[in-house]
């Protein structure tokens, strides 16, 4: 608890730029390969989704639940070679190109202002199919009558969600008509 040192106050990583120095190199090791992506992916997923994957899949039937466990895998796929291509590209041991954040790679991987049009897609979807049409089933089949405490504070919490996903979605698109003009 004594005085602070300029050790102490040193970030983990010295280097997050891209360099040459040997240094650099050592310090920002990693160890990762397709099936550590793999891994970390299958985990999220299943850990975000495991109890009510089931649940939906059987709710769209046997015309559109296996077509959706196909997109599932391809999504997958697809977020597996860009984590484990994070690192460098475009070889991901031997690459010019180093990312340090997944936002870098995705960047990096679509074209100028695609990211841009995705956030915009992802702020406006969020609220309707994560927490809109999930708490409007919620009331509807547990029959919760209007007005009552708990359909008050499921309303209020999907109106709070909307303005959040709302105030997403218009910076979103300022950053897209901004990536556009720029």
């Amino acid at each position: 608890m004594g005085g602070s040192t300029e050790q102490d106050q040193s970030p983990l990583l010295q280097h997050s730029h891209s360099s040459d120095d040997h240094e650099s190199q050592l310090i920002t090791h990693r160890t990762g390969t397709i099936w550590t992506a793999i891994a970390h992916i299958i985990t999220g997923v299943m850990g975000a989704g495991v109890l009510s994957l089931g649940w939906s899949l059987a709710q769209l039937g046997w015309l559109f639940g296996p077509p959706a466990i196909v997109v599932f895998a391809l999504v997958t796929g697809v977020s597996t070679s860009i984590l484990s291509d994070c690192y460098r590209s475009p070889h991901s041991e031997h690459g010019p190109d180093r990312h340090a954040s997944f936002l870098q790679a995705v960047r990096f991987y679509l074209a100028i202002g695609a990211y841009q049009v995705l956030g915009v897609l992802g702020a406006l979807s969020f609220w309707p199919l994560a927490i809109y049409f999930p708490v409007e089933m919620y009331l509807v089949q547990k029959k919760i009558t209007p007005w009552t405490r708990k359909w008050v504070a499921l309303r209020t919490f999907s109106i709070a969600c909307f303005l959040v996903s709302a105030f997403a979605f218009v910076g979103s698109l300022e950053g897209l008509v901004s990536a556009k003009l720029a």
